[in-house]
């Protein structure tokens, strides 16, 4: 729920009210609660405890994924230098404030509404829709969380949604601000403009000081990133498959329990008349059966033929058994019998019925075979991950163990925390992630454990050479220097050149004249608004301008870095305010969220406060590698 809020709280018309409610995170954090206790815990709150062993789980998963995002790999110092030991701790000490309230208040989340919300959630179900403990235990395996601890967030999760609504019930949102919003989007202004074009030959060339000095001066531009040299071995159920083998038992065992996969059930076209007594349906069927139209008798008892088509259904995805039962039992064009179905009687009527289909052990022989001889690797690969981590123990080398048990090992000389090369181009074949991830966060001479692939093998590494990130040479990057310092010294040179015009034209001289002068086009554009960029207003000429006054001239940087947009504004254009359009309630929802969020994260502070937040300031210094 609070990723909810985040996302919502990100947004333009959000940062409207960011600013008035900030400071209660500067007044109510933890920055001042860090005082001595001879608790072991990192913090607690009322009679809420933050362990060290949650918040360093916490910390390192949070590392993983920050790794994962940037596509770098982030050390605890620096993930600390950034504060994000400070950030995860404050958001431990928020959860455990809402545990004790939760806990003060007798409020529960039952643990069948948490599984039954976590089984209907897609990213956990398979193709066909349900429910897949091992998309489960993957996605948390990814991510560093256990199954307790998975379902304890999504406990905590709700509980937080419960005082959250609690809240920020009933907020009421000010016309003048909904207002101050639409004006903003919808404004509109014309404008007069031409394309100013620099001549990249009007740049001369650099002296070599030139270079040395822009070299020096964005060094993070021709840094190498770090690379490790890796020894990988790897085992996968596809490359042991072709050797397993498959009795014909076996396939026709196979074929039975994938019997669904090869086939399409039976569908039907089915109409439906609900009744509120037996003795009305029977009545009813007796006169279709005399002759009267099904259609016809739902007309009479107003539903539409709309509403009493069920649409085209197998006998699995109707919800209710006994109408299931029913309606494929009978022959195409027949009326059922009145069925007690859950909720009401009903008349079933079958309008069309297309076959199901189901291929032989014959037509899908090879694919049924190649399926149940992966099925046989899958548990072969854990056999075979015994053997190495004997073979491990025992002292044998990746070489000898790769030899004796015919795994494919490969020597990796330099790779990137991205997967690339030093010539910046993708491995082939490319590192599985979570094996790269491992590899940056080991060292030279660490056994690591074996990290489980997303086909469902396993990989071992050993980190052979680890070569730290370095400020390539100035030799090796001159010619990438002295081209970054001419398009830096283009985009400059543009930007001058537009600016000189733009101040003639302040002075009085004619748009007309400034751009014949400059042997530009004149063109015109209307009903420009400030988040809707075309391909000549992107975002700077946007905001250049609706922040000029009407009938000024302004200019603006174009993407390209070589030219610059001379333009006239036209008079801004404001439309009236219309409380009750569409638009309107729509903005009105998004800052009634943001003021909610507010108040929610006001109400925190608050909390914090009266339940007493105490942080083993010992404890922590050595956590946060402050310690002595």
């Amino acid at each position: 729920m609070m990723d909810s809020m985040r996302r919502h709280a990100s947004g333009w018309v959000a940062k409207i009210l960011i600013g008035l409610l900030v400071l209660s995170f500067a007044v109510w954090g933890i920055n001042d609660v860090f005082r001595g206790t001879n608790d072991d815990a990192v913090a607690t709150v009322g009679e809420q405890k933050v362990t060290s062993a949650a918040f360093q789980q916490q910390f390192e998963n949070q590392l993983r994924q920050l790794s994962r995002q940037t596509g770098q790999t982030i050390t605890p110092d620096q993930a600390r230098q950034f504060g994000l030991d400070r950030q995860i701790l404050s958001e431990m000490v928020r959860d455990a404030a809402l545990r004790q309230k939760s806990t003060d208040l007798k409020l529960v989340i039952p643990n069948d509404l948490i599984v039954q919300e976590i089984a209907a959630n897609p990213a956990f179900q398979n193709a066909k829709g349900e429910f897949d403990p091992g998309a489960l235990r993957e996605i948390l395996q990814a991510n560093g969380i256990s199954e307790p601890q998975f379902l304890a967030n999504e406990a905590a999760n709700r509980l937080r949604q419960v005082l959250a609504d609690a809240v920020s019930a009933n907020v009421k949102v000010p016309d003048a601000l909904v207002e101050a919003a639409l004006r903003n989007l919808n404004e509109t202004r014309d404008a007069r403009y031409f394309v100013l074009n620099t001549d990249p030959a009007k740049v001369a060339e650099p002296q070599d000081a030139d270079v040395q000095k822009f070299y020096d001066e964005n060094q993070p531009t021709f840094t190498a990133p770090a690379y490790r040299s890796v020894a990988l071995m790897t085992a996968e159920p596809a490359d042991l498959a072709p050797g397993m083998t498959v009795t014909p038992d076996e396939l026709n065992a196979a074929y039975e329990r994938r019997k669904e996969e090869y086939g399409t059930p039976e569908r039907r076209l089915l109409q439906q008349l609900t009744f509120p007594s037996a003795d009305e349906a029977t009545k009813a069927l007796a006169r279709i059966r005399a002759g009267e139209d099904f259609l016809a008798i739902a007309k009479e008892r107003g539903v539409t033929e709309q509403d009493a088509t069920l649409g085209e259904v197998t006998r699995n995805t109707l919800p209710d058994p006994a109408l299931a039962e029913a309606a494929f039992a009978l022959a195409e064009g027949a009326v059922s019998e009145p069925v007690q179905g859950r909720l009401a009687i009903a008349l079933v009527r079958v309008t069309k019925i297309v076959p199901g289909t189901q291929q032989t052990l014959d037509e899908v022989r090879a694919d049924v075979e190649q399926k149940l001889k992966l099925d046989k690797a899958k548990d072969e690969i854990l056999v075979l991950h015994d053997k190495v981590e004997d073979a491990r123990a025992g002292g044998a080398s990746f070489d000898e163990i790769a030899n004796d048990l015919k795994l494919t090992l490969t020597t990796i000389p330099a790779v990137d925390a991205k997967g690339l090369g030093k010539d910046g181009k993708p491995l082939t074949p490319a590192i599985a992630a979570p094996v790269l991830q491992a590899a940056f966060e080991s060292d030279e001479g660490v056994e690591n454990d074996a990290v489980a692939t997303p086909t469902e093998g396993f990989a071992w590494f050993e980190v052979r050479e680890v070569i730290p990130s370095a400020v390539r040479p100035l030799d090796e990057v001159r010619a990438d220097a002295v081209a970054a310092w001419k398009k830096r010294e283009l985009r400059k040179l543009a930007l001058d050149n537009a600016r000189a015009l733009s101040e003639r034209a302040a002075k009085g001289e004619s748009f007309d004249a400034l751009a014949t002068e400059s042997t530009a086009e004149i063109k015109t554009v209307s009903g420009l608004k400030r988040s809707a960029k075309d391909e000549t207003f992107d975002g700077p000429a946007l905001s250049a301008l609706f922040g000029t006054a009407d009938k000024a001239a302004g200019f603006a940087p174009r993407s390209d870095g070589a030219s610059a947009i001379i333009f006239e504004a036209g008079t801004l254009q404001s439309p009236a305010f219309d409380g009750t359009s569409e638009q309107a309630k729509a903005i009105r929802a998004e800052l009634a969220r943001a003021q909610a969020n507010d108040l929610f994260a006001m109400y925190m502070a608050n909390l914090q406060l009266k339940l007493g937040v105490n942080v083993n300031a010992a404890l922590w210094a050595q956590m946060s590698g402050n310690g002595g």
